[in-house]
């Protein structure tokens, strides 16, 4: 091997690097990429469900909901990333009182990139078994063991991958570490998990 394809086969990054790089991608953006990032993953989550006829119920999941016009899937999207990354923003107020709300807003917002990927299964699935994944999981098993357990697992896959981003991203734009911004971070996340469910409920409610 040549002394020049030696240097860059050296440069090129290792496994590791790439893994601490997906890792920490929230704090390595700036805030403008991460809300434009942010802003995608919305869309991309609209038209997916407005063509598949899925919409969000919960900050990880989609279920089977029939047509609604576009603008009513972007609305909703719109509705779950303002509800989801609204406590991280409290509690990062709290932590630091100097704190940016756009910073922590787009930041979150990125975070919750992963959850886009909860609608592959409804790409290589009909509509009916989708939904019986989505909400029953163990009939789900007992018809269809290979298809159900991959779908536990991409759903484990989604949910670590969305905490660890948000824990990222609530450390950076907080600027802050220590067990209170750790507590608070738990907090802001099952308030976060609970409160999209309520709003997501409320507005079917009142279509």
């Amino acid at each position: 091997m040549s002394e020049e394809r030696r240097t860059k086969v050296a440069s090129l990054p290792s496994l590791k690097d790439i893994f601490k790089s997906v890792v920490s991608r929230p704090a390595g953006n700036t805030t403008r990429n991460a809300l434009m990032w942010g802003v995608a993953w919305l869309i991309i989550s609209a038209i997916g469900g407005w063509h598949l006829h899925l919409a969000p119920t919960s900050a990880l999941g989609y279920d089977l909901f029939g047509y609604m016009p576009l603008l009513w899937h972007l609305a909703i999207n719109v509705a779950l990333g303002i509800t989801f990354t609204l406590p991280f923003i409290l509690a990062a107020l709290i932590v630091n009182h100097q704190a940016s709300v756009v910073e922590t807003f787009s930041r979150l917002l990125f975070a919750h990139w992963p959850a886009v990927l909860m609608l592959l299964p409804a790409m290589t699935v009909s509509g009916d078994r989708y939904a019986l994944l989505n909400n029953n999981l163990r009939v789900a098993f007992e018809l269809d063991a290979t298809s159900a357990t991959l779908f536990a697992l991409l759903l484990a896959v989604v949910v670590v991958w969305i905490v660890r981003w948000a824990y990222v991203a609530f450390r950076k734009a907080t600027q802050r570490g220590g067990y209170v911004m750790l507590m608070l971070f738990g907090v802001a996340l099952i308030v976060a998990a609970k409160a999209t469910e309520w709003v997501l409920q409320l507005i079917y409610g009142a279509i």
